[in-house]
């Protein structure tokens, strides 16, 4: 629900996890194709790699990131390291319980249930 032409307009991006960076690249893209010429990305949490992929894709167009703190990377799995837990179950209440805030008891019982549905390989 953008303006067709962003021409003449500040825009901002809220991207809590800023992890690989892709999610927040295509939010900039977008932006620019438009008619930005000024963006400005406000992120809790941030990795090195997320800041690459931004650096890379923005090379010399007017774009500034807030971001609350730097964690230490991505995992194998490409989960920021320490990060904070999966913010789009945050963001959108589909943690069920106070007590396992990240959701680990659900994920846990996901996987057992996949292990046995599974055929040996």
């Amino acid at each position: 629900r953008l303006p067709e032409d962003l021409s003449d307009r500040q825009c901002f991006a809220i991207d809590p996890m800023l992890a690989t960076g892709g999610s927040l690249a295509a939010a900039i893209e977008f932006f620019f194709a438009r008619g930005a010429q000024d963006v400005t990305a406000i992120c809790l949490l941030g990795t090195p790699e997320g800041l690459e992929t931004i650096e890379k894709l923005v090379g010399d167009r007017d774009v500034t990131i807030v971001l609350g703190a730097l964690d230490e990377g991505l995992d194998e799995h490409r989960y920021i390291v320490p990060g904070l837990g999966d913010a789009g179950d945050r963001l959108y209440g589909t943690v069920r319980s106070t007590s396992d805030p990240v959701g680990l008891r659900a994920l846990r019982a996901r996987l057992q249930r996949t292990k046995r549905s599974s055929p040996a390989g």
